[in-house]
């Protein structure tokens, strides 16, 4: 078993200004008039961050207390088109959800995305924008701290997704997660009550640079956390970016495979949950492999709901 392989790392974190106290943040992920500003936020170095590498350490993490766990399931799929992903990887993908939650009774997969760190995949010609309704567009990694659904993002995704059904399952338990496979997913779990969860996973080469750094969910507190409007052309969602705290405790997979998948939880509707949601972000490693393979992972986002 490899010693672990810890970075000292400045995350970019969300910077606070006195405006938001009279505006809330937001972004506008579509064309917009050109003297209109079409974000009014933006990100600044943290101070020096420990990422410690789960790699050669004999700890367990849970989504129970820290909102993200690290699971090995392999996958059969080589091809991301969108036929692929929805009649092939989202099944695996459920299948992963039931076998790491008890009592799952319903899921419901609502978006993925692929990204990639080669440019000949990610750039867009001058003058035209990114697609963001084509999950087929390769979109760079996020270097930024950020929890995927806020609260109230994540209740709109319920009612959005799972029509008349909606306030029956509101009563449950649920969660949102995110899994990352080089290819990245992302989902929801529920029990009871509402949560939202993420699985990421490399499907590519192994992650030789730009690995997914996850915050433990159980050091992050609500004052800790602004909420920002991203909107679409169809949709608004809220986005929650956590402000620098130096309680924070970090992690990252070094060398993270394909057959490694990270499941994080993005939201929980227990009211007295340990650990509600975990902050992440990719980071440049601080001494990477010469020359790295590109890092292409897939995320799928599914609302998932467990028995009371």
């Amino acid at each position: 078993m490899s010693s672990p392989k810890d970075e000292r790392v400045r995350l970019k974190y969300f910077k606070w200004k006195d405006l938001y106290e009279q505006e809330k943040p937001y972004i506008l992920l579509m064309d917009v008039p050109d003297d209109f500003p079409s974000c009014n936020f933006e990100f600044e170095d943290g101070q020096l961050e420990t990422i410690h590498d789960l790699r050669g350490r004999d700890v367990t993490f849970s989504l129970e207390d820290n909102a993200f766990k690290v699971v090995h399931f392999p996958t059969k799929q080589r091809n991301w088109d969108r036929a692929s992903v929805q009649n092939d990887y989202f099944p695996e993908m459920e299948h992963l959800i039931r076998r790491e939650i008890s009592g799952v009774t319903d899921v419901f997969f609502f978006d993925w995305r692929l990204r990639s760190t080669d440019k000949a995949k990610t750039d867009t010609p001058e003058g035209s924008h990114v697609d963001l309704a084509n999950p087929l567009h390769y979109l760079e990694p996020i270097e930024a701290v950020h929890v995927d659904q806020s609260d109230n993002g994540a209740y709109m995704r319920v009612e959005e997704h799972t029509g008349i059904r909606a306030a029956e399952l509101h009563q449950r338990r649920f969660f949102i997660i995110k899994s990352v496979r080089e290819h990245r997913l992302t989902l929801i779990d529920s029990r009871a009550n509402d949560s939202f969860f993420s699985i990421w996973r490399p499907f590519g080469n192994t992650v030789e640079n730009f690995p997914l750094a996850m915050c433990d969910g159980s050091t992050v507190g609500p004052r800790d956390l602004v909420l920002a409007d991203h909107v679409r052309k169809t949709y608004i969602g809220e986005t929650v970016y956590p402000l620098y705290q130096d309680n924070y405790k970090w992690y990252y997979l070094n060398r993270q495979t394909r057959d490694e998948v990270l499941i994080l939880k993005m939201f929980d509707s227990e009211p007295t949950a340990k650990a509600k949601c975990c902050p992440h972000t990719s980071f440049k490693l601080s001494a990477g492999t010469d020359n790295p393979r590109a890092r292409e992972s897939i995320e799928i986002r599914a609302l998932v709901f467990c028995e009371a």
